[in-house]
């Protein structure tokens, strides 16, 4: 949503109509819900969130505010994508989007399993959304504007729920020895 939002805020800018140059094709539209299935069954949404939020997120939580514990948990992601990023980015370009964008894409992802009580299946699905994005690249450019609004709403999760404020030691996203 975030990324069509930019597409319409750069044409408006450019006084194009909102939605100027966007073309759907079934095509497009099946490989991005395939792409989503993917992503959320193996290589990223259940599984990995599992392990980000479900694990890691949870114990952080227990001794650090959830923006510290997010922005930890940016660290271990970036380089547990070192791999990938090298293969899928050759040109470079997974720098910008690890060290430049990451940070805020990962209190988001925090925010969101915070704010569903520590549901793995909300960020799983918000990761499996962001990943299928992927496959819209050749349809939808992604624009300054996106990135923007993406920046804008991490901080708006920051502010919005004082995430510089640990949650209490009984809230469900925050690990507890048994």
């Amino acid at each position: 949503m975030v990324h069509i939002l930019g597409i319409m805020i750069t044409n408006i800018l450019d006084s194009k109509p909102p939605l100027f140059n966007v073309h759907f094709t079934t095509g497009i539209l099946s490989a991005t819900l395939i792409t989503f299935a993917s992503v959320f069954f193996y290589s990223g949404g259940v599984n990995e969130e599992g392990g980000w939020r479900g694990f890691a997120l949870r114990h952080l939580q227990a001794r650090f505010s959830p923006l510290v514990a997010n922005l930890l948990l940016w660290v271990y992601l970036v380089v547990w994508h070192i791999p990938n990023d090298i293969i899928q980015y050759s040109e470079g370009g997974y720098l910008l989007i690890r060290i430049g964008m990451y940070p805020f894409i990962t209190i988001l992802f925090g925010w969101v399993y915070n704010r569903t009580r520590g549901s793995i299946l909300a960020p799983a699905l918000f990761h499996a959304s962001m990943n299928s994005m992927n496959t819209l690249v050749s349809v939808l450019p992604v624009t300054n504007a996106g990135s923007v609004l993406l920046v804008l709403f991490a901080v708006f999760a920051v502010l919005f729920d004082r995430m510089w404020r640990r949650l209490p030691s009984d809230h469900p996203a925050v690990y507890r020895e048994l």
